[in-house]
């Protein structure tokens, strides 16, 4: 099956140690087969690559747990 899968993490309102988070998405043709976004942490080592990090784990545990990778 193919899916496509976007991913996203931010941190504000300053980079490093701000609040981080992400946003992901997954669909089949026009079919959303997950949206989702998360809160990681804010603080000390909190940038937004850990969201991003954070993002694509979150598409990859969702691929693995529904055997389409």
């Amino acid at each position: 099956m193919y899916v496509e899968c976007w991913f996203d993490g931010c941190c504000g309102p300053v980079n490093p140690n701000g609040f981080t988070g992400y946003g992901v998405l997954v669909k089949h043709g026009s079919k959303t087969l997950l949206a989702k976004s998360g809160y990681v942490g804010v603080g000390e080592g909190m940038t937004n690559n850990v969201g991003e990090y954070a993002g694509i784990i979150a598409v990859m545990e969702f691929l693995v747990q529904r055997q389409l990778s």
